[in-house]
């Protein structure tokens, strides 16, 4: 079959199925919308004065008072509950018909490609780390100056909100942060981009299209647009540990722990009584990232290895 035809087929089974094939988006939109603030809300307003001056000084800004910063964090908390866990939950339930389980099919967590994950993890941040760099600084052409200034400034904004966030006043409030930002985040983001979305468009694109269009959708929808590569490389990375294991359970252990990591840097920054802004990440000279580029190519071709093994061993058994 030639490329065109590909592709024509591929137009013909999207456009033939656009009801089905636009679902997933309509039900992210609404979460982002209407489910995530709603139910982030709820969560955080027994965190709050109870009068409607405070209530409303929270909701136009958020991060202006540092006395509200544990009621932000369970908004976001929230927010990542009602939009990335139950709205997907409801498209799973009420479009496909199917339960959580299938988003975790096949085995229970393994020991070896565990580590595996680990260690990719930890690689997989070195290798980011120039690519963070070199993104901070990209210049877009004079016609989308409008659009640079626009991006800047929701960069600036976005950073004061980690910077409040990630200032601990105490041990609790590191561990509150870590489980907001760290586990309910790493997970939520995983089980709709990942679990629903990236599998939803394997069904009309290869796998390698649906792992980097819900690569780029995932960045995308951070708007934060000077660490958009970065960001879209890590989603892909997320995407090739779904679909060779076949399990959420590891790239949301990735991503929980690529979240985690930042988090306990700027912790143990923050003890130690370094001045380093709370949102500087940690940087690593090049050959380090070099070498750590070649690591993740041989230990990726081996968790395909011990996955497409594993596979061929089940079937033998069934």
């Amino acid at each position: 079959m030639s490329i065109k035809s590909s592709k024509n087929k591929v137009f013909l089974t999207v456009f033939s199925d656009f009801p089905q094939f636009i679902s997933p988006f309509m039900f992210l939109i609404g979460g982002m919308l209407f489910v995530g603030p709603v139910v982030g809300m709820l969560a955080a307003l027994p965190f709050l004065p109870h009068n409607l001056e405070a209530i409303k000084h929270f909701l136009l800004t958020p991060t202006q008072k540092p006395v509200y910063k544990n009621a932000f964090l369970i908004l976001q908390a929230g927010n990542s509950l009602g939009w990335l866990i139950l709205t997907p939950w409801l498209y799973l339930r009420v479009v496909k018909k199917t339960s959580l389980r299938s988003c975790f099919k096949r085995f229970a967590p393994l020991p070896r490609p565990l580590l595996l994950t680990f260690i990719l993890g930890i690689m997989v941040m070195i290798v980011n780390s120039p690519v963070i760099e070199w993104n901070k600084q990209v210049h877009f052409p004079e016609f989308m100056s409008g659009f640079e200034q626009w991006a800047r400034a929701q960069e600036n904004m976005l950073a004061r909100v980690t910077e409040l966030l990630t200032q601990f006043d105490s041990f609790g409030q590191f561990i509150l942060a870590f489980a907001v930002i760290s586990l309910i985040a790493g997970f939520a983001e995983e089980f709709f981009f990942r679990g629903v979305l990236q599998k939803h468009l394997q069904q009309y694109f290869n796998p390698h299209a649906a792992i980097w269009t819900t690569a780029i959708l995932f960045s995308a929808i951070h708007l934060q647009f000077f660490g958009f590569v970065p960001r879209m490389l890590l989603g892909a990375f997320f995407g090739y540990l779904y679909y060779y294991s076949g399990s959420l359970f590891y790239p949301m252990f990735a991503h929980a722990l690529n979240n985690g990591a930042s988090v306990f840097f700027v912790y143990m920054i923050q003890q130690s009584g370094n001045p380093q802004p709370a949102a500087e990440e940690p940087s690593f000279p090049l050959y380090a990232s070099a070498l750590a580029f070649f690591s993740v190519i041989i230990l990726f071709f081996y968790y395909k290895k011990y996955w497409t093994e594993l596979m061929v061993r089940t079937e033998k058994n069934i």
